[in-house]
């Protein structure tokens, strides 16, 4: 369920950066992404419709971490 679809997208952002950039800063965003959405996956209840849409929301948040890391490996480089 959701637990793969983000296990796939993590595998698959990771894959695609380390192709384009390497190593660098960005290991770190994607780390506190995949924390975060792993935060998500332990708290989601599908009988609460109200923390469902909770977590839907905190989707934002996660892809504020993963573009943190994104500019400081470019203003580090």
């Amino acid at each position: 369920g959701v637990a793969a679809a983000y296990l796939l997208a993590v595998a698959l952002l990771a894959a695609g950066l380390w192709v384009l950039a390497g190593p660098g800063f960005w290991v770190a965003g994607l780390a506190a992404m995949t924390a975060h959405l792993g935060w998500q996956v332990r708290n989601l209840d599908a009988d609460d419709p109200a923390m469902a849409l909770r977590l839907f929301k905190s989707n934002r948040d996660a892809g504020l971490l993963l573009t943190a890391g994104l500019v400081l490996d470019r203003l580090v480089a």
